[in-house]
């Protein structure tokens, strides 16, 4: 398997889909927020955005 392959199954798999559906919806946005000030500095999407991303994960 070449690394564009396992790039491309890794982004299919169950949980990295489960993850970015949490990570863009009101919930996990709110989460991020929450941590904005953290160390690692976690930022959650502009409004437009995260309308862009949603609209393209429903593919």
């Amino acid at each position: 398997m070449s690394f564009d392959e396992s790039a491309v199954a890794l982004f299919h798999s169950p949980f990295i889909k489960d993850y970015l559906h949490w990570a863009l919806c009101s919930e996990g946005q709110k989460a991020l927020r929450e941590q904005r000030d953290i160390k690692e500095g976690r930022v959650p999407r502009s409004a437009t955005d995260l309308q862009v991303q949603r609209r393209n994960g429903e593919g």
